[in-house]
């Protein structure tokens, strides 16, 4: 097995180890245009930064998206798919008409850098609490939807400009002041106010009328003291509760992380010892697969060099020993050379 198959197979042993501690997957953070467009064609592809140049997306410089426009001109989704909308960290404008969306996503209203959301032409009948998570929201457009009522905390979005709430006939509201902000544009085309709090709008178009936040007491009910106070309390005790339920939360997943800390760390440490042992294992065996086939090879090589160079040094050996050892003439010569002496 090869070294990088070896590491697959031990990532999937320390996920799974994971998962059983901590009972959440290894978060490995995927491109926002594989996300997008592993949502519109419910596959698990990686797809890179390729939406980025598609009619209606917009990305920034590091290929985050940043706007969607005409997203039911994309593909044909089904509502309930839409609840499965993926989250992107850095987007600003989001456009999502006749999708019959009935529910606002989770990741839309978490979603903290939106400056422009369209929601227009849905079947959308509640809008969450969790609206006021949008703290960047300029404008919201909710047009032809079938809202029965707005949550006290759409009063928190400070920074809207432009809000647009025509033609969801089954909408009963009091209008009060989004903060200290006065809202530029606001469209109440086909709803019923119970009640309009001065300041709030600067340019009201009501009942095919156009007309002055000063000219809002010839045509809205204003609204007492006692009526915004209540809604003020409201909001604030929602506020209250939510900040409490989320400390409440987050001390939980405090002590959760705190005793499974231990066990994370404990498996990451043999993981990588793993990890290590079977690497230098790897290193030394194929180190010693080289070694072994380089001798071989040198072996092979030199094995007729040796013994020609063998029957040389032989050779001359003999020939050696032939000059230094006189043959039986010579003998026979020099022994007479000694008696006639």
């Amino acid at each position: 097995m090869e070294f990088g198959g070896l590491v697959t197979s031990l990532f999937v042993i320390f996920e799974a180890f994971f998962y059983l501690v901590t009972g959440q997957t290894v978060n490995i953070e995927k491109s926002d245009c594989t996300k997008f467009s592993n949502f519109l064609y419910g596959d698990s592809r990686d797809y890179s930064n390729t939406c980025c140049s598609d009619p209606g997306i917009v990305c920034d410089n590091d290929g985050y998206i940043k706007a969607i426009s005409n997203l039911n001109e994309l593909v044909i989704i089904k509502d309930n798919d839409f609840m499965s909308f993926p989250y992107f960290s850095r987007i600003e404008e989001l456009e999502i008409k006749r999708s019959g969306l009935k529910e606002i996503p989770k990741n839309i209203l978490n979603s903290a850098t939106l400056k422009k959301l369209i929601l227009a032409e849905n079947n959308i009948e509640v809008i969450p609490s969790d609206i006021q998570n949008l703290s960047q929201l300029e404008e919201l457009i909710l047009t032809n939807n079938n809202i029965k009522k707005l949550p006290n905390e759409i009063f928190n979005l400070t920074h809207l400009k432009k809000l647009d709430l025509e033609n969801n006939q089954n909408l009963q509201t009091k209008m009060i002041n989004f903060g200290n902000s006065t809202i530029e544009e606001c469209n109440f085309g086909n709803i019923n106010i119970s009640c309009y709090q001065p300041n709030t709008c600067d340019l009201i178009n009501f009942k095919n009328k156009l007309f002055k936040d000063s000219e809002a007491e010839e045509e809205f009910k204003l609204c007492s003291e006692k009526e915004i106070k209540k809604v003020l309390d409201n909001k604030e005790n929602k506020i209250n509760i939510s900040q409490e339920d989320k400390n409440l939360s987050e001390d939980d997943n405090n002590n959760i992380n705190q005793k499974i800390s231990p066990f994370i760390f404990i498996g990451g440490i043999i993981c990588i010892g793993v990890i290590i042992g079977v690497f230098v294992s790897y290193v030394v065996k194929k180190r010693s697969r080289i070694q072994k086939n380089n001798k071989f090879e040198i072996s092979s090589n030199d094995g007729p060099s040796t013994e020609k160079n063998e029957a040389i040094l032989d050779k001359k050996q003999k020939e050696d020993n032939n000059e230094k050892t006189p043959n039986k003439l010579e003998r026979e010569f020099l022994f007479q050379n000694i008696l006639n002496d």
